[in-house]
């Protein structure tokens, strides 16, 4: 069974968050990866893990107005980060790093990494059990003449992954942070416990 949770990132934090990746000369995405990865390692206690992030394959100009869904996974190995308290200028430089020479190399398939690491294959996904995505695409709108419309956003049918980290925007300004997962293996307090660290660690800074 899969269930969903939500926070909210109100607009003034949101712009703390920018003023602060701009400072570390990060962008908004790699302090987001940074902090959940930093969250993900202080409740699980591990130190060596891997987060997938979905990355589009429209990197070349003859690939833009291709029609089809050009999406890989790109898995993220996360090693030795400290806990939110503890994050720094030169471990979030490090881990930022770590990003983009992962980004870097997202034309690899994800089929052609489980090849050559010839992970024995279970029931759980292989590699990583977790996804993170920061989602721009524009909060859409149903204009229809004497007639009201609110866009909600609906559910996974079924998770991949055990558990999805997933941030859009609101009209407003505001982010919205929804957490996605299997309750089969994250309970419902233990998922609870992820959002509030996550949103939390901006809050105490």
């Amino acid at each position: 069974m899969n269930y969903e949770i939500s926070y909210v990132l109100p607009r003034n934090l949101v712009n703390a968050i920018d003023k602060f990746a701009i400072q570390t000369k990060s962008t908004r995405f790699e302090i987001f990866f940074i902090v959940w990865a930093s969250v993900l390692a202080q409740v699980t206690g591990q130190s060596d893990f891997c987060i997938g992030v979905p990355v589009r394959q429209r990197n070349t100009p003859s690939l833009e107005n291709t029609i089809g869904c050009y999406i890989n996974m790109l898995c993220i190995r996360v090693r030795e980060i400290p806990i939110p308290a503890n994050l720094t200028i030169k471990s979030i430089h490090n881990m930022r790093c770590n990003i983009r020479q992962s980004l870097a190399r997202q034309d690899i398939p994800l089929y052609k990494i489980l090849e050559l690491v010839k992970i024995e294959r279970n029931e759980r996904p292989p590699l990583f059990q977790t996804l993170f995505a920061l989602q721009d695409n524009p909060h859409p709108y149903l204009k229809l003449k004497d007639v009201g419309s609110t866009f909600i956003r609906q559910p996974y049918l079924e998770l991949p992954l055990e558990l999805h980290a997933e941030i859009w925007p609101s009209p407003n300004g505001s982010l919205e942070l929804s957490l996605s997962y299997q309750t089969k293996y994250i309970s419902t307090q233990l998922a609870e416990q992820f959002g509030t660290l996550f949103v939390n660690a901006y809050r105490d800074q």
